[in-house]
């Protein structure tokens, strides 16, 4: 029973201690409830905490986003505006930059003074100093002997030979090239009756060449004993003694005062003359199939023309431009009918296709 009793005892010893086990555990439990509570309390605290950071966050970083996109629209409206007048924004924003209050107009005025009375004295500065050196330049230019004049170069033409330029160069060689007055020299070549124009033209460094277009004689005046070469245009060229140009047409009854080689024909013989050259280049210009030798005027209108081919006069009349070359070319078929007959022909009349004479030379 002793035995019961103990074993009974120690059963409800065991019994009680495991009950203080169980609290035991229990308690364990309730504690690790409590840790996890905690913890998830913790954790809940962290979450929030998070969320309200990440809020934060969000917030702020929407803010900057706003705050760079406003800085970029003011950029873009700076820039609108730089464009549009870039020199007042450049000078706004040096200002700005400088912590400086904006120009005034004034200011502006006395700026712009002061810039272009800079720019005149840089510009008097630059010009004085390039009159300098030119000055320099062409004073050694002139002094040198390098530059004297040794070498005239003329061509021969076919009235104008090379000796008769040289002539018009006898107070210029051994002169600085430079001195020489091109223009002056050029109108002294000029006055020989055979040119028309001049050129001349420096081949430094002592040297000048001549280049000069010729007056052509066109035809003759029979004057007194006396045959005046003239051009086309009624310049007279040459006075001559005997006729050396047999190819040239002459021309008689034109009187004047004086013939001078290298004046014009003026008043009645520049007329006449004139509508010489108009018959002639008309014949030319129809064709005509016969070459004019002489022309006569008997009067300051009428006159008569000679071709030596057919030995035959033509009593011409008065010259009208309006109906010269309808004449001319009349004139031209009336010579072929007459088949190489000798005589005078007679188409002076206003009517001329109705009335022509001819008075033939028998032999």
């Amino acid at each position: 029973m002793g035995d019961k009793m103990g074993k009974g005892r120690r059963i409800q010893d065991f019994r009680n201690l495991n009950l203080e086990s169980s609290n035991k555990n229990d308690s364990k439990l309730n504690r690790k409830n409590n840790i996890r509570s905690s913890i998830k309390k913790d954790e809940f605290i962290i979450e929030v905490e998070e969320k309200d950071v990440k809020q934060k966050k969000d917030v702020s970083l929407k803010e900057e986003k706003t705050k760079i996109n406003n800085r970029k629209i003011k950029k873009e409206k700076n820039k609108t505006i730089k464009s549009k007048n870039p020199k007042s924004a450049t000078k706004k924003d040096a200002s700005l930059k400088n912590n400086q209050s904006p120009i005034t107009y004034v200011e502006k005025e006395y700026n712009k003074k002061k810039k272009e009375e800079k720019k005149n004295t840089s510009i008097i500065v630059s010009s004085f100093l390039l009159i300098f050196i030119a000055i320099g330049i062409i004073a050694g230019c002139l002094t040198t002997p390098t530059f004297d004049v040794v070498h005239i170069e003329a061509m021969n033409g076919q009235n104008v030979t090379s000796g008769e330029i040289q002539k018009y160069f006898s107070g210029i060689k051994g002169k600085n090239t430079f001195l020489v007055n091109i223009s002056e020299t050029e109108k002294s070549i000029e006055t020989h009756p055979y040119i028309y124009k001049a050129k001349i033209t420096r081949k430094l460094p002592n040297g000048l060449e001549v280049n000069y277009i010729e007056r052509n004689p066109y035809a003759i005046i029979k004057y007194i004993e006396s045959y005046v070469l003239i051009d086309k245009y009624g310049y007279i060229l040459e006075i001559k003694k005997e006729n050396e140009n047999y190819e040239l047409p002459i021309i008689y009854g034109i009187e004047t005062d004086e013939f001078i080689p290298g004046q014009k024909l003026s008043g009645t013989a520049s007329l006449k003359f004139e509508n010489s050259v108009y018959l002639l280049e008309t014949a030319e210009h129809v064709n005509f199939d016969y070459v004019v030798s002489e022309i006569n005027y008997t009067n300051s209108e009428e006159v008569r023309l000679s071709i030596n081919e057919e030995n035959i006069q033509i009593v011409y009349g008065k010259i009208q431009k309006e109906i010269l070359s309808d004449k001319i070319a009349y004139l031209n078929e009336i010579i072929k009918e007459l088949n190489n007959k000798k005589g005078t022909l007679d188409i002076s009349s206003e009517n001329y296709s109705e009335k022509v004479i001819f008075t033939e030379i028998l032999k």
